[in-house]
């Protein structure tokens, strides 16, 4: 307990110490330089006030929003309340960036560490770690490629974190004959995570990504791209389904002017869960546009068509381990069963994946993006989800910088559940939940220092037609980052 109450006061003067001992000249684009490598360690220290420690309150012990995976998605079983409880924790995050650049290849990555103390509910505390590494090398005129990975342990509700406003921008690898250095210009942070579940309490789990992808102008009117990637979520509790899945695309594109491409893109996948008997697979083509990156505006916007094939779940189990057969839907009055209609062996529908990034000046940027997906859940179900992702970032001075991200996620079961009113009339729905995440930070960042202050805030609020599923909570956080 005593380490517990010492520990804001040791990480702070840690970060200080390491501030200290950075050099004035060691600002943001300096680091330690060894050849063509560049490292920048950093120590990041904060606080912040979470609204909802312990979970959602009021949604008792269940692990996540959908069902209990129990169940199937054949009902939820009654859970102990838990009351909201606010709690302050404090965080300890160190870790390190680095690039290396020699023509025509280009390397970049991040790893760090983090340890989550609580001042009131020590079982909440964590100790996260992870690291994100790209390559790219090439030109499109020959070959260019490049490789994405990442690795990361997490036990939040979701990705979306107060200290960090909205979420680190994915790692960005332009054709290395492209890449700028120094202090960048302003540009929108990065997506939401809101494509990860949101869950309703902390829970361990791996996230695991790879990716590999390249692409080469045939000629001047024909450009050839092709890609593969693998995800994996892997949760420590058991109650939980773990999920993965494989993806693969290819396109073809036609350059119409030295900036505009038109393109048709075709993409293959399976998802797997836990709870499935065997892997989903489903198709995916859109025809579209996309813009070559250019200093102020850039974009990508495709639209076509869907096809998820529903996944056969598998069977619950009594205690004997016999299978659990549900229970026929019966009219009150007279008894009678009620006919179900059969589940559809597919999901068809519109598919759509749009990215906008405008920079109007040095100082100010926004960036909005929007897609769909058919995609599996810790429950062990399928849902359909649509994304909208909202994000603009203003530099009044050198040092200031201002940050905002809006995000909104929409996701409708392909399960249903059943649901018994007052009366008890027995219904079988399928769940629809909306979730609005909101997300803001101003740094304050002095050129030529070592260190950054700075204060963030961000709000989750979901709406779920199921009774007692709706909720919100928000986070109020505060700062300082020594980067060497």
């Amino acid at each position: 307990m005593r380490l517990q109450r010492l520990f804001p006061a040791l990480t702070v003067g840690a970060t200080l110490a390491f501030a200290a001992a950075c050099p004035a000249r060691a600002g943001q684009g300096e680091g330690i330089t060894i050849r063509r490598l560049t490292m920048r360690p950093y120590i990041d220290t904060s606080v912040t006030y979470d609204s909802s420690a312990l979970g959602a309150p009021g949604t008792g012990a269940a692990r996540n929003l959908a069902p209990t995976p129990a169940m199937n998605g054949a009902g939820a079983p009654a859970n102990q309340a838990v009351a909201e409880e606010s709690d302050f924790y404090y965080q300890l995050e160190a870790g390190a960036t680095f690039l290396w650049h020699e023509d025509p290849t280009v390397v970049s990555g991040i790893a760090w560490g983090r340890l989550r103390r609580f001042v009131d509910n020590d079982l909440e505390d964590e100790e996260g770690f992870g690291e994100r590494l790209g390559m790219a090398r090439g030109d499109r005129e020959t070959l260019l490629w490049r490789i994405f990975e990442s690795y990361e342990r997490q036990f939040d509700f979701t990705l979306q974190n107060a200290e960090t406003g909205v979420t680190a921008p994915a790692l960005e690898l332009p054709e290395a004959q492209s890449l700028s250095e120094g202090r960048a210009p302003v540009s929108p942070s990065g997506s939401f995570a809101l494509a990860e579940e949101v869950l309703r309490s902390r829970s361990r789990r791996d996230l695991f990504d790879v990716s590999l992808d390249g692409g080469r102008n045939l000629s001047e009117k024909l450009e050839l791209d092709v890609g593969y990637s693998y995800a994996l979520i892997d949760y420590g509790d058991e109650n939980l389904f773990g999920q993965s899945q494989h993806t693969g695309t290819a396109g073809l594109g036609r350059p119409l002017t030295h900036k505009t491409t038109s393109f048709l893109q075709g993409t293959y996948g399976l998802e797997d869960n836990d709870n499935y008997l065997e892997a989903a697979p489903y198709n995916e083509v859109l025809l579209g546009l996309r813009s070559r990156t250019t200093a102020k505006l850039s974009y990508n916007l495709g639209i076509g068509y869907l096809s998820y094939e529903t996944a056969e779940l598998k069977p619950v189990l009594q205690v004997d381990g016999s299978a659990l057969s549900a229970e026929p839907r019966r009219d009150p009055v007279t008894g009678e069963i009620i006919p179900e209609p059969p589940p559809d062996d597919h999901q068809r529908g519109l598919a759509y994946d749009a990215g906008i990034s405008w920079r109007p000046t040095d100082k100010l940027g926004f960036g909005l993006s929007s897609r769909n997906a058919y995609d599996s859940t810790s429950a062990g179900n399928q849902r359909e989800i649509n994304l909208v992702q909202l994000s603009a970032a203003h530099r009044p001075t050198a040092a200031v910088s201002l940050t905002i991200g809006l995000g909104y996620r929409d996701e409708q079961a392909v399960d249903r559940v059943v649901q018994v009113d007052e009366a008890g009339v027995e219904t079988r729905i399928n769940e629809g939940r909306e979730t609005l995440a909101v997300g803001a930070r101003v740094s304050f960042h002095p050129l030529g220092k070592a260190y950054e202050l700075y204060a963030d805030a961000a709000s989750e609020d979901i709406q779920s037609n199921l009774p007692g599923q709706s909720y919100d909570r928000y986070r109020l956080g505060m700062g300082l980052k020594a980067t060497y």
